[in-house]
């Protein structure tokens, strides 16, 4: 007979608790064993329709991030990512967050939208973004009067990295054909393209 191949699920549950939650449910369970303190971690077979179930029997509890990165550089991350979430002025916000292990140092990528001409600059000091502020002025400012919307791509992780993203919102109204071509000659011009 072979041997199904075991999966892990990780829940914010104490292992008694993860328990008496599957009372009554079979889903391939084989094993719950404690994680840590408050989290368990379900050694299960199931597949499909019976790890949908199992998925869904603890939606409000699930720790996605498990797997994919350490408890310590979780605390770090969390930590980063609420400093920055709580830093976002009224009316601007973190509207994406993209992992990809294969970016390192830091797998963790946030997009943050909304932030006026005014704002930027000292949001990104607040959040102890480590890049030249002042020097990224000459390159921002002019955004704001050929652009839409800007987005700030940043990437965190135990701190927040000196790598930044912009994405360069216009809108594409057939009028405003004229306002693209104007905006792409100009980084071209500025050797911010090519």
């Amino acid at each position: 007979m072979t041997k199904q191949p075991t999966d892990m699920l990780y829940v914010n549950l104490s292992a008694s608790q993860t328990r008496k939650r599957l009372r009554g449910h079979g889903f391939g369970v084989k094993k719950v064993e404690a994680a840590d303190r408050n989290r368990a971690v379900i050694i299960h077979t199931a597949t499909r329709e019976h790890l949908q179930g199992l998925e869904a029997l603890f939606a409000d509890v699930l720790d996605l991030l498990e797997p994919l990165i350490t408890r310590s550089d979780r605390d770090c991350l969390l930590a980063a990512l609420t400093r920055c979430a709580q830093h976002c002025p009224a009316g601007a916000g973190i509207t994406h967050i993209g992992l990809m292990l294969s970016r390192k140092p830091s797998p963790i990528r946030i997009n943050v939208k909304s932030l006026s001409a005014d704002e930027w600059s000292p949001f990104l000091q607040t959040i102890e973004w480590p890049g030249p502020v002042s020097e990224l002025s000459d390159l921002v400012d002019p955004l704001y009067d050929k652009t839409d919307q800007l987005v700030f791509c940043l990437d965190i992780g135990d701190r927040v990295y000196p790598d930044l993203g912009l994405e360069c919102l216009v809108a594409a109204d057939l009028d405003r054909r004229s306002a693209w071509e104007s905006f792409l000659d100009d980084l071209v011009e500025s050797g911010m393209a090519s």
